[in-house]
Protein backbone atom coordinates (compact mmCIF):
# COMPACT_ATOMS: atom_id res chain seq x y z
CA UNK A 1 0.00 0.00 0.00
CA UNK A 2 2.91 2.77 0.72
CA UNK A 3 4.07 2.48 -3.15
CA UNK A 4 0.74 3.28 -3.92
CA UNK A 5 1.11 6.27 -1.91
CA UNK A 6 4.58 7.26 -3.01
CA UNK A 7 3.23 7.23 -6.51
CA UNK A 8 0.20 9.21 -6.13
CA UNK A 9 3.06 11.93 -4.06
CA UNK A 10 5.39 11.78 -6.90
CA UNK A 11 2.32 12.43 -9.32
CA UNK A 12 0.72 15.33 -7.39
CA UNK A 13 4.54 16.95 -7.14
CA UNK A 14 5.09 16.65 -10.43
CA UNK A 15 1.35 18.34 -11.30
CA UNK A 16 1.72 20.92 -8.81
CA UNK A 17 4.90 22.36 -11.17
CA UNK A 18 3.05 21.98 -14.31
CA UNK A 19 0.42 23.74 -13.42
CA UNK A 20 -0.04 27.39 -11.98
CA UNK A 21 -1.41 27.90 -8.30
CA UNK A 22 -5.09 28.95 -8.75
CA UNK A 23 -6.90 30.77 -5.42
CA UNK A 24 -9.81 29.77 -4.76
CA UNK A 25 -12.32 33.16 -5.16
CA UNK A 26 -15.20 31.82 -4.06
CA UNK A 27 -15.08 32.09 -0.39
CA UNK A 28 -13.96 35.71 -0.78
CA UNK A 29 -16.87 36.18 -3.10
CA UNK A 30 -20.07 34.39 -2.13
CA UNK A 31 -19.02 33.38 2.02
CA UNK A 32 -22.55 32.49 2.59
CA UNK A 33 -24.08 30.90 -0.41
CA UNK A 34 -25.19 27.64 1.61
CA UNK A 35 -27.15 29.53 4.16
CA UNK A 36 -28.40 31.62 0.99
CA UNK A 37 -29.77 28.53 -1.07
CA UNK A 38 -31.18 27.01 2.30
CA UNK A 39 -32.62 30.46 3.05
CA UNK A 40 -34.43 29.94 -0.26
CA UNK A 41 -36.11 27.44 -0.56
CA UNK A 42 -37.31 27.60 2.92
CA UNK A 43 -38.78 30.81 1.83
CA UNK A 44 -39.97 29.84 -1.82
CA UNK A 45 -42.67 26.64 -1.86
CA UNK A 46 -42.53 27.07 -5.86
CA UNK A 47 -38.58 26.84 -6.15
CA UNK A 48 -38.37 23.66 -3.81
CA UNK A 49 -41.44 22.07 -5.89
CA UNK A 50 -39.73 22.76 -9.08
CA UNK A 51 -36.22 21.84 -7.48
CA UNK A 52 -38.10 18.53 -6.84
CA UNK A 53 -39.42 17.98 -9.81
CA UNK A 54 -36.38 18.68 -11.67
CA UNK A 55 -34.69 15.93 -9.80
CA UNK A 56 -37.52 13.65 -10.26
CA UNK A 57 -37.13 14.27 -14.11
CA UNK A 58 -33.79 13.74 -14.25
CA UNK A 59 -33.64 10.41 -12.25
CA UNK A 60 -36.72 8.95 -14.62
CA UNK A 61 -34.98 10.11 -17.48
CA UNK A 62 -31.81 8.50 -16.32
CA UNK A 63 -33.69 5.02 -15.31
CA UNK A 64 -34.99 5.02 -18.58
CA UNK A 65 -31.99 5.13 -20.42
CA UNK A 66 -30.83 2.74 -18.24
CA UNK A 67 -33.21 0.12 -19.19
CA UNK A 68 -33.25 1.00 -22.92
CA UNK A 69 -29.49 0.36 -22.50
CA UNK A 70 -29.79 -2.80 -20.88
CA UNK A 71 -32.34 -4.11 -23.10
CA UNK A 72 -30.28 -3.63 -26.32
CA UNK A 73 -27.33 -4.96 -24.75
CA UNK A 74 -29.49 -7.78 -23.74
CA UNK A 75 -30.98 -8.53 -27.23
CA UNK A 76 -27.84 -8.23 -28.86
CA UNK A 77 -26.54 -10.60 -26.85
CA UNK A 78 -28.69 -13.51 -26.99
CA UNK A 79 -27.75 -16.28 -29.54
CA UNK A 80 -30.40 -15.56 -33.29
CA UNK A 81 -32.72 -18.58 -33.25
CA UNK A 82 -33.91 -19.08 -36.72
CA UNK A 83 -37.23 -21.36 -37.56
CA UNK A 84 -36.39 -24.20 -39.40
CA UNK A 85 -38.19 -23.82 -42.71
CA UNK A 86 -42.08 -25.40 -42.74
Amino acid sequence: MSWQYAIADAINTAMHHLRPHVYDYSVIIHPAIDQEIEGALHENIWLRIGLGAVFLGLLAANTYAIVRLWRVLRRGSEPHVTEPPT
